[in-house]
Formats: structure tokens, sequence, C-alpha cells
């Protein structure tokens, strides 16, 4: 009999462990979900010095920014503004659904400087990726839904700033 009652707690024990173990890969999931853009990325955007948007030539022209030409840019000034594209982006992480497309085009970028240290992201909308660069060096990728672009296209058309052809 306490040979039985022994097995019986070791199973409910074990089921109570498999439990916890199960709710905090649940939460730990739902934690990256909904703050996916690694801490270095969203760091750089928060109370940046200076913020600056800029419209790209999506395919290697030239080595203006990583290898692609700079169409355009304009400098972000009013913090709603600012919020907003950043706002835009954080949603399009937690909209993702986890794919990417093989393809690396992008026609949209930020540079942020905070204490005299410039953190850059080339976008890519349409294959849903983005890269984070200090320094010359990849820190960080991470993936988002195409959503944000149009709070990204009209921030630049508002500043008169040329967008990228849809195609080559």
């Amino acid at each position: 009999m306490a040979i039985m009652q022994n097995a019986g707690r070791a199973r409910k024990l074990r089921w109570a462990f498999l439990a916890v173990v199960g709710v905090a890969l649940a939460t730990a999931l739902a934690w990256v979900r909904w703050h996916g853009m690694p801490g270095v990325a969203a760091r750089a955007l928060a109370d940046a010095d200076r913020y600056e948007l800029l419209s790209l030539r999506p395919f290697p022209f030239k080595p203006e920014f990583y290898n692609h030409e700079i169409l355009g840019r304009t400098t972000v000034t009013d913090a709603a503004t600012r919020q907003r594209l950043n706002a835009a982006l954080q949603s399009g992480v937690r909209e993702s659904d986890g794919t990417a497309m093989a393809c690396f085009n992008p026609r949209h970028g930020i540079r942020v400087t905070r204490a005299g240290e410039t953190t850059d992201f080339l976008i890519c909308f349409e294959c849903r990726q983005v890269q984070v660069w200090r320094d010359g060096k990849k820190i960080a990728t991470f993936l988002t839904s195409a959503s944000p672009q149009s709070v990204f296209d009209e921030v630049l058309q508002k500043a008169h700033v040329p967008l990228a052809a849809e195609e080559p």
C-alpha cells in the first residue's frame, strides 16, 4: 500500500513539474513574441539623440549605407513621430509569424545615435527581416511583418523623400 501511495505521489509530482515547465515555456514564448525585438535594438531606438529615417535602393549599388544607395533621408525630431515609427516596428515584430523570404532587399533604414553611439537598421519589409549594425558589425537580426511599411513610407513622403521602386 505504501509503495502505491509513493508511486501515486511521484506521478502527481511529475505532472505538476511538467505543468510548471509548460507554463514557463508558454510564458517565455509569449514574452519573446511580445518583446521580440532584441534588447540592443530596442535600447538604441529609445531616447535617441538623433534619429534619421532613410529611403534606400534595395539592391546593392553603392557603399553608402551597407552597400545600398541612400535615395533620401529625413531627420525625425518630433518625439511623437519617432514613437509612431518605433511602435509600428515593434508591432510588426509582434505580428511576425516567424517566416522570412530568402531575399534581402532593404528599402528602409534607420540611423540612430545615442550617447555618441550610432546604430543602423536595414529593413526589408518585402522579406520581413531587419539587420542591426554598429561599428561596421552586424549585432542583431530580427523578423517583422510588412505592416510597418505604410507608416515608414508616410513619414518619408511627408518629408518629400523619394521611395524606392517596387521592382528593380
